[in-house]
């Protein structure tokens, strides 16, 4: 009787609950929030309602551009601006390795706009200093409230079990042994979790983790990603609206007609461009289950695209492969040395100067220098009218060597000092876009190398990259 009771209150439960109109517990175990309409809403299916997903977009991107200012109180609780403290570095440059401080700016932002608790970082310290910034996602963060005070209280490490971690972690297991066994010696459920390349070599998409793993790699030989803006699509290209030129304001008397203007847009469109490289692996290696087969995969695809990605994003023409930030055509203004091939004897430096104040303050706060190894070399000879040195090595392990305070990148592909030259660029980053097409393409291609006892593995992604503020810099040009 007990037991036919039960079934009664569970086909009740069934009965009176559902998506359109859940009962209290049905909306607490998701999180949502019912509106009048009886529809329940969450921040994933708000942002699927697009004037929601447009105003998120529009705050979090605005906010996330915007400089940030690091303080210290000092004893008498007066608080100063503190540009040295390595949090400092972490919110202007780079918060971890695949993350940029105004990508952690924007994704915080929409967290606290989509969910009741806010947005929720941790600060990852070695020996008490902070190296890095990662987010919470909000599902992932319990808060209580202080029985006492009412002060809410945040407790990291909630898990939120889903079918697509289980799919990841599934997917990993079966693409592994892919590339170890192969496809006719595996078993049918690892079959079934391959994702099918849609391109016509053929061949299975890697897992989004192997995916991350491989662009972690690529920043160590593509600086250009740390600072730039890098955006991920689904489609084949993508086009953002560009203002030409804005309003105009003109002086009338009081009762004089008025002069109206428009501001002009353009429209430029971004288009991945294919890279491709491949590697080979022992048949004897690819049977040993200790050899880590990801991890010199995601190395070796990861360095040479790299390589080859990070000569593009500097001089690339934008035919067949991403345009750069030192290509004719992006509209970057110039600033001449003044002397034949070379800086000027006296007082070099001045150049240097005059590259910094010839941008606005807001981008200047965010810029950084770019130029080669020999380059740098010669511009840490000079010295102020006190005599020190303009370039200063970091004070803290981990820092950037900065010129001028700003932080120096070293690209090996920028020019060396020569006549018609353009070794040094000056700008915010953020004025560069770089996207990543969803998905890298891989193919085992165990036949070619057969009779060396070798398996080739051939991948492929696609990448595209253009200026798209080219107000943000300046590039400094050599005398003929």
């Amino acid at each position: 009787m007990r037991f036919l009771k039960w079934i009664d209150k569970k086909d009740a439960i069934k009965t009176k609950s559902g998506i359109a109109n859940p009962e209290p517990w049905l909306v607490d175990l998701f999180g949502a929030t019912p509106v009048s309409s009886g529809i329940s809403v969450t921040p994933h299916n708000a942002m699927q309602c697009a004037p929601v997903a447009c105003a998120v977009k529009a705050i979090a991107e605005t906010i996330g551009q915007l400089p940030v200012h690091v303080y210290e109180r000092g004893a008498d609780a007066a608080k100063a601006r503190a540009p040295d403290h390595p949090v400092h570095a972490l919110l202007h440059d780079q918060v971890n390795d695949w993350t940029s401080a105004s990508e952690l700016r924007e994704t915080l932002t929409a967290d606290a706009l989509l969910h009741e608790h806010g947005a929720f970082a941790v600060i990852v310290r070695v020996e008490g200093r902070p190296v890095e910034l990662h987010r919470l996602a909000p599902e992932s963060v319990q808060v209580d409230h202080d029985r006492a005070t009412g002060e809410p209280v945040s407790r990291p490490g909630a898990t939120v079990q889903t079918a697509s971690n289980d799919n990841e972690g599934l997917e990993r297991k079966a693409f592994i042994s892919f590339a170890r066994l192969g496809e006719a010696r595996m078993p049918a459920d690892e079959v079934k979790a391959l994702v099918v390349a849609n391109d016509a070599a053929g061949g299975y998409l890697a897992p989004e983790e192997i995916g991350r793993e491989i662009l972690k790699t690529l920043v160590e030989f593509s600086p250009i990603r740390q600072f730039a803006r890098v955006i991920t699509i689904g489609g084949s290209e993508i086009k953002y609206p560009r203002r030409v030129s804005g309003t105009a304001a003109t002086w009338v008397s009081e009762i004089a007609d008025r002069t109206g203007s428009e501001p002009v847009f353009d429209q430029m469109t971004m288009t991945p461009h294919e890279l491709a490289t491949f590697t080979d692996v022992s048949t004897q290696l690819l049977e040993d289950n200790a050899y880590n087969l990801e991890g010199e995969l995601a190395a070796d695809f990861g360095e040479s695209f790299g390589k080859t990605e990070g000569l593009a994003f500097v001089k690339g023409d934008g035919t067949g492969k991403p345009k750069g930030l030192m290509a004719t055509g992006t509209g970057i203004a110039e600033i001449k040395t003044g002397a034949a091939a070379n800086f000027p004897s006296s007082n070099p430096a001045d150049v240097i100067i005059g590259m910094y104040h010839s941008l606005p303050t807001a981008h200047a706060q965010n810029g950084v220098w770019m130029l080669n190894r020999k380059t740098l070399g010669v511009i840490r000879t000079w010295k102020d009218s006190t005599g020190r040195y303009l370039v200063t090595d970091p004070i803290s392990e981990g820092g950037a060597t900065t010129l001028l305070g700003r932080p120096i990148v070293e690209a090996i592909d920028m020019d060396d000092i020569a006549a018609n030259a353009f070794p040094i660029l000056f700008g915010d980053m953020q004025g560069y876009r770089i996207v990543d097409r969803v998905g890298l393409s891989f193919l085992r291609d165990p036949y070619t190398l057969a009779g060396k006892g070798q398996v080739r593995f051939h991948a492929r992604k696609r990448v595209g990259a253009d200026v798209t503020h080219p107000d943000r810099f300046v590039k400094l040009k050599v005398a003929a």
